[in-house]
Order: structure tokens, then sequence, then C-alpha cells
């Protein structure tokens, strides 16, 4: 064999170990790729079948040793905000936790959960308390404010008879006001949102 044959034969040679290799690199990508699928297959039968359910019952014992703590003082808004709301499975307890939910790591850890509570209550004084004030009503009458797809009604106890009369209601489409022992008065349509803008926070 000459020398040139030589040369075309090692040629030949290192063309066919490349070939090889490249095969070989090509086994061990589908492999690698088919590897990674089901990593990732598993990772999501985990985090689905595991982490996630582990992480809402964490969650929910969490709010279940709030709810011990506060539900009692909280609930007692329940009926007046299912009522404003028209939402009857409304819990203010549960909106409170899950306000607190919504805030950073960093913010949660800065607050002081009674304070966080006494600001909830104070919220709910503050906007039934501007319904009195603009009905005339005294601070201590106790009311009832009703809101549905009709509009919204105010009733309130207005001569201490333990009766709660309609004092003053607006309709989705005309205002209507009715007597009932105080004066007649309209109930500001952007005071009767913010109770529904505070509970959306």
């Amino acid at each position: 064999m000459d020398e040139l044959s030589e040369i075309k034969e090692a040629i030949n040679t290192i063309k066919e170990t490349l070939v090889f290799l490249v095969e070989q690199e090509k086994v061990r990508g589908e492999e690698v790729a088919a590897l990674n699928d089901k990593i990732e297959a598993v990772n999501e039968l985990v985090t689905k079948q595991i982490v996630e359910p582990s992480i809402a019952y964490y969650n929910e014992e969490q709010f279940n040793k709030f709810n011990d703590k506060y539900g009692e003082r909280l609930g007692k808004y329940d009926e007046l905000m299912k009522s404003s709301l028209n939402s009857p499975d409304y819990s203010t307890t549960r909106a409170a936790w899950d306000d607190l939910q919504g805030m950073s790591d960093e913010e949660k850890s800065a607050i002081d959960m009674d304070k966080y509570v006494e600001g909830v209550e104070s919220g709910i004084a503050d906007y039934v308390a501007k319904i009195k004030a603009q009905l005339g009503l005294p601070p201590e009458s106790e009311v009832e404010i009703k809101a549905d797809e009709k509009g919204v009604e105010v009733k309130a106890d207005t001569d201490g008879d333990g009766k709660k009369e309609t004092v003053t209601e607006e309709k989705a489409e005309e205002k209507t006001d009715v007597e009932g022992g105080a004066d007649e008065a309209e109930i500001d349509p952007e005071l009767a949102k913010e109770l529904e803008a505070y509970a959306s926070k």
C-alpha cells in the first residue's frame, strides 16, 4: 500500500470514528431529554399530590388558629357584611385572613396581630358610623344594611323600641326616601361602595 492510500484510509477511519461519536452523542442527548421529561413528570406529580396539598393543609391549620383566637371578635360582623355585600357565605374572619396572606413575608413579620384585628374592626365600625352620621342616627343605634341587585337599603332602630325600620333606600335605577322615624336622607352611592372596597382589599 502506497503512502497516499494509507493517508486516505486513515482519513476514512477518522471520519467513521467521528460519525460514531456523533451518533453516540445523539443517543446520549435523547437519553438526557427522556430523563429530563421523567424528572419533570415526577416533579409535577410530587407538586400536585404532595407539596400543594401540604401547603394548603398548613395554611388551613394556620387559619384555624387565627379563627380560634379572633373568630368570635370578627364573626359578630358577619351578618352585617353578608347583607351589605349580598354575599351569603361571607366570613369577616376569612376575609381578614386572606387579606393578611396577600401581604409580603416582610410585611406580615412586622404586624402586631392584635392591632391588625383591631384595624379590621375599626374599618367596619367607621363605615357604619358614616352611614349613621349621614342619616342623622344616634351613634348607639343599631343598623342593618342590605345590598342586592335591586339596590341598597338601610334599616335602623330609631326610637329604641327594638324594631328596625327602613330609613333610606336607594334602588338601582331610581332613588326612594322612606320615612322611618328619622329625617329623610339619601345615602351617598360612594359611601355604599366603601365597605365593598374595604372588604376586597
